[in-house]
């Protein structure tokens, strides 16, 4: 079985830090010309927010990862020709790459800025050791080492490529949800109109009323998903609107929306609530079972299936509600990559971001999205959502979507 999971959201411990000797950057390298950049190289412990250099700055160092996370950015240029625009993340350099040899191997000042987001640690190898042991070391050790540096310059300009690239589907897909929003608003408002005409004429009829309901619910779902599509575009969620609510209540709700869909597809869903008590965007979150709801339905393609839905309230204060399916499980190709944006399999329809979104909405709410899996047999999603503290507020009845009422 292949498992993505990750802790369970929490204190976790530190990381243990790699030995400057055993970078990538030394390996192959003669152990005499390592001892050299070593004898000369630093250490650096970067507190969160480091500005290691500005774009322009003198080149007299390169910088090996040995923990943590660095940045490369650059600012765009303004009217004036100065670098004081927005800046954009061009690459995040991680334990086991290096970055900064270009600028001391061609002169002239660097050509992005490097800070560190969180704390990190790099071991600085200055430019002139750097450029002496090139100058006195063999060939055979200077065309390794220009070797790596030109695998790396090739890695890096691929990654940018494709960040590039990345940036600009997310404004297609944010210019086409602005265009549904704007489209669909006068013909959803009529639907909703007719809907509720419809169940104020014939609220003696459960049935007509249930449906009535039902129908101003999805509309109004329709309309969410969209500036969910819009909001992602723009760099993530918006903000939540959370309240307090009973998930044995908001998990009613989803089975009153999804039965019929289930029963459609020949699906049984069956559904085991604990009693809990959680703060969280009703909408939001039931958008992201739903989206696991139907990548489960649609992997079975056409199949009798079911798909389970449980939750466990845990001692340490999370909940942890899991939507497990019987389908064919997630292919190997996808499975590393399957909460990043536009990564898709088999699928005829769908932009790729539903899993994305589901990610950024679980972790807005400060919890975790992690998944298992295993070919031929099923899928299980698992997500950690916090529990709300005793006396944290005033409890809702959970909608499908905010300010709609809960089909009955």
């Amino acid at each position: 079985m292949y498992s993505a999971r990750t802790p369970q959201p929490g204190p976790h411990g530190p990381t243990p830090c790699m030995e400057p000797r055993s970078h990538p950057f030394f390996t192959g390298i003669q152990t005499s010309a390592a001892e050299r950049l070593l004898a000369a190289a630093r250490t650096r412990v970067l507190p969160p927010g480091t500005v290691l250099f500005n774009e322009g700055d003198p080149a007299d160092c390169i910088y090996l990862m040995l923990d943590g996370e660095v940045e490369l950015i650059k600012a765009d240029v303004d009217t004036n020709g100065d670098h004081s625009g927005p800046t954009e993340v061009l690459a995040r350099m991680k334990a086991g790459e290096y970055f900064g040899e270009v600028g001391v191997l061609d002169g002239h000042g660097r050509s992005t800025g490097a800070v560190s987001p969180g704390e990190s640690r790099v071991l600085c190898i200055p430019g002139g050791p750097f450029m002496e042991v090139l100058n006195s070391e063999s060939g055979t050790v200077c065309v390794h080492i220009f070797k790596r540096i030109l695998g790396h310059l090739r890695s890096t300009n691929d990654r940018y490529i494709e960040a590039v690239l990345h940036k600009e589907k997310l404004q297609i897909v944010g210019e086409m949800a602005g265009t549904i929003i704007h489209d669909f608003k006068n013909p959803i408002t009529g639907i909703q109109l007719a809907a509720e005409l419809i169940g104020m004429k014939h609220g003696a009829d459960a049935v007509t009323s249930k449906y009535c309901k039902l129908i101003a619910q999805q509309t109004e779902r329709m309309v969410s998903m969209a500036q969910e599509l819009l909001d992602y575009s723009k760099g993530g969620a918006s903000s939540l609107d959370c309240k307090l609510v009973h998930i044995s209540e908001f998990l009613a709700s989803f089975e009153s929306l999804n039965a019929d869909y289930a029963a459609r597809a020949d699906c049984e869903l069956h559904i085991e609530a604990a009693d809990a008590l959680v703060s969280i965007d009703a909408g939001r979150v039931m958008r992201v079972l739903q989206n696991l709801m139907t990548n489960a339905v649609e992997a079975l393609d056409g199949r009798a299936g079911r798909v389970e839905i449980r939750t466990e309230k845990r001692d340490d204060g999370w909940l942890l509600v899991t939507l497990s399916d019987n389908g064919p499980g997630i292919p190997e190709k996808i499975r590393a990559t399957l909460f990043e944006p536009f990564v898709t399999y088999g699928k005829r329809t769908g932009t790729g971001l539903g899993m994305a979104i589901c990610k950024t909405i679980i972790e807005a709410h400060g919890g975790s999205i992690t998944f298992e899996t295993e070919l031929g047999v099923g899928t299980t999603f698992l997500l950690w959502l916090p529990l709300a503290a005793t006396g944290e507020g005033t409890v809702e009845t959970p909608g499908i979507a905010p300010g709609s009422e809960a089909a009955p």
